[in-house]
């Protein structure tokens, strides 16, 4: 997960792959990849073998911004009922989650605090990095100058590769959802998850019409004992009755957040291919 102890581009948290699309005539029976191009970029001999594949055509978006560098850090592909493609792409949006914090101090809750109820393992209070993440209020928030220039900073990287994928799987700006992040610079310009990066969820499915989502805790502020960022993020996926998608939200702040992860770097989901056709005997 830390990139700082090898290079972990070609982990599957650095790999997506889109439902089903047409572009430009063109249909992706499997969908297209998305794999992230970081600092340290993913082995020559792995895109080779996806580009190899032919099928899934694969896009490269820039993550070099990022300190672990992985796409799972900020989007992923969510199947809803009721979108017109049968699906939508999450977007980490650091801009969202400013704005939500710049309106409850607008309305008097700048005392409302942030990674209220949080709890820490020993091994991470050992590596002294605690101090970090007290509880903190909204107010504190807006007077770091730094998580200012932060939210605006990778706001801009993320539209950037918002705009390649808008043409590259045939999409349009009503194809994204953004869910409240915010971001820190770790030195240089390498910028990780603040808050626990939404995002990077786990989405299991019976169905199109029938999905459970995995959504590591926000800990945002606290408003009438509700975290505003987990309510944001109930009214952009709406009810379940109408998009098919059930939120579950995950604790996952000791054992994956601190150590620059979210719930979809450490699980995977079982899941039953097609059978016919066959992937293999599909021509591109």
């Amino acid at each position: 997960m830390n990139a700082g102890f090898n290079n972990s581009q070609d982990s599957f948290g650095n790999l997506e792959c889109s439902p089903p699309v047409t572009v430009n005539g063109k249909k992706y029976e499997f969908g297209r990849i998305v794999y992230g191009k970081g600092v340290q970029k993913m082995s020559p001999k792995v895109v080779k073998m996806m580009k190899a594949q032919q099928l899934q055509d694969p896009i490269e978006v820039d993550t070099s911004w990022l300190l672990v560098g992985h796409v799972d850090e900020f989007m992923s592909f969510l199947p809803m009922k009721n979108a017109d493609k049968g699906f939508k792409i999450l977007l980490a949006g650091p801009d969202l989650a400013w704005q939500i914090l710049k309106n409850l101090q607008k309305n008097g809750d700048g005392d409302a605090e942030l990674f209220k109820g949080i709890t820490f393992s020993q091994d991470y209070t050992e590596v002294d990095m605690k101090c970090e993440y007290q509880q903190r209020t909204v107010n504190d928030i807006f007077n770091n100058y730094e998580l200012c220039d932060a939210q605006k900073a990778t706001q801009e990287k993320i539209d950037d590769v918002r705009n390649k994928l808008i043409p590259a799987l045939g999409l349009s700006e009503s194809d994204f959802i953004e869910l409240p992040v915010l971001f820190h610079d770790k030195g240089g310009g390498s910028y990780i998850a603040y808050t626990p990066g939404v995002v990077n969820m786990l989405v299991f499915t019976n169905s199109r019409t029938s999905v459970k989502c995995c959504v590591p805790k926000p800990f945002g502020p606290i408003v009438n004992n509700k975290c505003q960022f987990e309510a944001c993020i109930e009214s952009a996926l709406g009810p379940k009755n109408e998009t098919g998608v059930e939120l579950v939200f995950i604790d996952d702040f000791a054992c994956y957040h601190v150590w620059d992860g979210e719930i979809h770097c450490g699980t995977n989901s079982r899941r039953v291919p097609t059978q016919t056709p066959f992937w293999w005997n599909m021509v591109p």
